[in-house]
C-alpha cells in the first residue's frame, strides 16, 4: 500500500505538472504547530498562514501563532494580517526567524550530529 501511495503522488505531481526533485507538496496544507513555539493553532490562539502555501515551486506549510505574532512583532494588525488577500509573509521565508523557532533549533541539533559524526570518522 506504501509503494502505491508514493506511486499515486509522484503521478499527482506530475499531473499538477511538478518537478520530480520539487521541494512543494502536491496539495499543500497549513501546519496545524506554530513554527515559533510549536504551540497548537486553536480558536483561542488563531494562527496566520504564509502566503506562500500555494507556489508550486516552494510551497511554505508554516503557521505562527497570534503569541508569536504579537510578541514578535511579525504583523502590524494580525486580523489584518490574517485575511486571505493580506498576503502575509511568514518570518522563515523572509529568513527572518527568531532564535526560539524550529529552523533554528534543527539547525543547531543538526550541527551538533554531524560534528559527532566527524569525531567517531563517519562523515562522508
Amino acid at each position: 500500500a506504501g509503494r502505491r501511495a508514493g506511486e499515486r503522488m509522484k503521478k499527482n505531481e506530475a499531473e499538477a505538472g511538478m518537478e520530480d526533485d520539487c521541494c512543494s507538496f502536491p496539495h499543500p496544507e497549513a501546519s496545524n504547530y506554530c513554527h515559533i513555539c510549536t504551540r497548537k493553532a486553536t480558536a483561542a490562539n488563531p494562527a496566520l498562514s504564509c502566503a506562500n502555501l500555494h507556489k508550486l515551486s516552494s510551497a511554505c506549510r508554516k503557521i505562527v501563532c497570534r503569541v508569536c505574532v504579537e510578541a514578535f512583532r511579525l504583523a502590524e494588525d494580525f486580523e489584518a494580517a490574517r485575511g486571505k488577500a493580506a498576503g502575509w509573509m511568514c518570518a522563515h521565508c523572509k529568513d527572518e526567524c527568531p532564535r526560539s523557532s524550529h529552523c533554528h533549533a534543527y539547525a543547531k541539533k543538526n550541527a551538533s550530529i554531524q560534528l559527532q559524526k566527524r569525531a567517531m570518522g563517519m562523515h562522508h
